[in-house]
């Protein structure tokens, strides 16, 4: 048998001995933003991403260099608003243009460099076969107890991990790529300064920052040895068999075992011998005794060790993806926030995350976004503490252009003076869905400005005055369920109140799907491959459905007119039922049913349907909505009958 030559991949130094000395120097810049790991058409998409986005920066940087007071404006009117006297606000206004103005200038720099230089360094490289490349995918890993940004990031093991999340955000990133930040740490994942993006991912394919939900390092703990527990659906108090103080503290994040913890893990409060309280309503599968309960251990940390002008910055990159993590502030004057969302940056999640302040000072704020259009699609299952105002979207577009969903999260003021749950300013739309606001001094939700659009649904609001309306013409505040109560449901216009009640919305059809009464539905290239949410798939349909205690099925219709327009079916998780409704007799956090059946489109024109089945706890209204997110293959294109069909199982 001939023995077959294996051509093995040079070391980095026999590599660096094909080049010139200034090509060296380009080499290692090339190597410390991992460009030696992308292939050759993540390389050509990242430099037209980069040098477009170089482009916008320019002008961005010209703009604020030539217009400051343009910019100053508007925080200026703020902090007077704050009760800030005109000097120190002025000085203040100005530090922060400033800040925004360097920031700015650093990111146009990198993305130029990475456009101009290192890419076309490295491609040239490749077509000179001065580097043989082995690209190994878009994973990286982060340990900040153990890891070193002298790593590769490409592995777990002390010896590939990194030990901050600035190294992945700060240097070239392609759509897709991923870097998992392991819990339970000692130190935190900040780098000196302010944290800050570099790079686009895709609407489909967004770059994500992650806690370890997969359990990379095996750090997650099955806490049945110590105790079993019992949970209730829609309540905050989970109990144990047994005292289980000794493998959960709080500020773990712990799941059921049987559910999804990317949907389903929670933060804890608080452990008192079997007694766990969690900060947000368990909405989990699972309910009843005897189950198992995983500890994640505390989530991955950054922190602005009290910088006044550190801060993740979050400017000009679309489509990034943060979930799981803590950010801390520890400074009182930090009034773009610990987490600033600013100059033309889309499609940005968050999710599973904690912005905490340890002074709750007069200008501090937790989530700011919107200034000069920074667009944040979805917050989801997040915990706010003890800032001036928690969450401050303003100037996102037109009313309706792009509104915000603010879902299943926590909102705590902790009686900071003059403390905002949020406020919503100029030209932005937002939704809020089952989330609690508390302790907030002056307002849970405020109307700031001019066309604001705010939608509350079935959330708590306990502050002294829950909501005020300071807004100009074209704004509009509509409230369905207040304080969890599905007969009450108020609307407010500009300065105006006026409260209404309605029944509920019932709907029932008896002679199947009609073809005469279908809505036709297109795909296109923009959805993500799932129907999570409203940020990552459309909601083909939204209805209210009143409903008594008994058992009762929805039928949906749906089907395709041709199966030439599919290469592939969409599965569950692409396109879905989903009934929104109570299942416990008191609490009134509602359970989100899905379908798990699929449509066939590759294979039959038959009119199909998706089903779900509710028992409720009690009487009242669910919402029943059909999701789609499949990332678009060749025409995609399906009807569906709006007429869901209802009746008692």
């Amino acid at each position: 048998m001939a023995l077959v030559k294996q051509r093995l991949k040079p070391t980095e130094a026999a590599e660096r001995t094909r080049l010139t000395t200034e090509e060296q120097v380009v080499y290692d810049d090339i190597m410390s933003n991992g460009l030696q790991n992308k292939f050759d058409h993540q390389l050509s998409d990242m430099r037209t991403s980069h040098d477009t986005k170089a482009t916008s920066l320019e002008k961005i940087r010209d703009e604020m260099n030539l217009f400051p007071q343009s910019y100053e404006r508007s925080f200026y009117r703020d902090f007077i608003n704050s009760g800030m006297d005109s000097v120190a606000a002025k000085s203040l206004a100005e530090i922060i243009v400033a800040e925004k103005y360097e920031c700015i200038d650093q990111k146009y720099l990198r993305g130029y460099d990475i456009a101009n230089r290192l890419i076309p360094k490295e491609q040239l490289f490749r077509s000179r076969r001065n580097v043989l490349r082995a690209p190994v995918g878009t994973t990286y890993y982060a340990d900040s107890d153990n890891g070193s940004d002298a790593n590769d990031g490409l592995g777990t093991g002390a010896g590939n991990a990194w030990a901050t999340v600035d190294k992945f955000t700060e240097s070239a990133r392609s759509a897709g790529d991923d870097v998992i930040l392991r819990g339970g740490r000692t130190a935190t994942y900040d780098l000196s300064g302010s944290l800050s993006t570099t790079s686009d991912g895709e609407p489909y394919n967004r770059i994500r920052v992650s806690a370890d939900y997969g359990d990379a390092w095996g750090d997650h703990v099955n806490t049945s040895g110590t105790a079993t527990v019992t949970v209730t659906h829609g309540s905050k108090t989970i109990t144990a068999s047994a005292d289980i103080s000794s493998v959960v503290s709080a500020g773990d994040i712990i799941y059921i075992s049987g559910d999804d913890n990317l949907r389903f893990s929670y933060e804890v409060d608080s452990v008192v011998t079997t007694t766990i309280t969690l900060f947000l309503p368990y909405k989990g599968d699972q309910t009843g005794s005897g189950l198992s309960l995983i500890n994640m251990q505390s989530p991955p940390i950054w922190d602005d060790g009290g910088g006044a002008s550190v801060r993740v910055n979050h400017a000009n990159d679309d489509s990034w993806h943060w979930r799981g993590l803590r950010f801390q502030s520890g400074n009182a004057t930090k009034a773009s926030g610990v987490f600033d969302v600013s100059a033309t940056a889309f499609n940005i999640i968050i999710q599973d995350c904690q912005f905490i302040s340890s002074t709750g000072g007069s200008t501090e704020y937790g989530l700011w976004f919107g200034n000069e259009f920074g667009f944040v699609d979805l917050i989801d299952k997040c915990r706010f503490y003890n800032f001036r105002r928690s969450i401050y979207p303003q100037q996102a577009g037109s009313t309706g252009e792009h509104t915000t969903l603010l879902r299943d999260s926590l909102i705590d003021g902790n009686s900071v003076t003059s403390s905002q749950g949020i406020l919503v300013g100029n030209s932005t739309g937002i939704t809020i869905e089952e989330c609690e606001f508390k302790n907030n001094a002056s307002r849970d939700v405020q109307l700031g400005g001019y066309s604001c659009s705010v939608k509350v649904l079935n959330s708590l609001l306990s502050s002294a005055s829950p909501y005020f309306v300071g807004a100009g013409p074209g704004s509009a505040f509509h409230i369905t369920d207040h304080n969890q109560d599905d007969t009450a449901h108020i609307w407010f216009s500009g300065h105006d109140t006026v409260a209404f009640s309605r029944s509920g919305l019932s709907r029932q059809s008896a002679d199947g799907a009609g073809s005469e009464y279908s809505i036709k539905f297109s795909g296109y290239d923009t959805l993500d491959g799932t129907a999570y949410n409203e940020t990552t798939g459309v909601v083909v349909f939204n209805y209210a459905i009143k409903h008594d205690t008994d058992q009762f099925t929805v039928d949906v219709w749906l089907r395709t007119s041709t199966t030439f327009f599919w290469i592939t079916d969409p599965t569950p998780d692409e396109l879905f039922l989903e009934l929104a409704y109570r299942v416990h007799a008191s609490n009134k956090a509602r359970y989100k049913l899905r379908s798990t059946g699929t449509i066939d489109m590759n294979g039959s024109t038959a009119w199909q349907k998706l089903t779900v089945t509710a028992t409720p706890g009690q009487a009242g209204v669910a919402y029943l909505k059909l999701y789609y997110g499949k990332t678009l293959e060749f025409i995609d294109s399906f009807y569906v009958d709006p007429r869901p069909e209802i009746y008692k199982s």
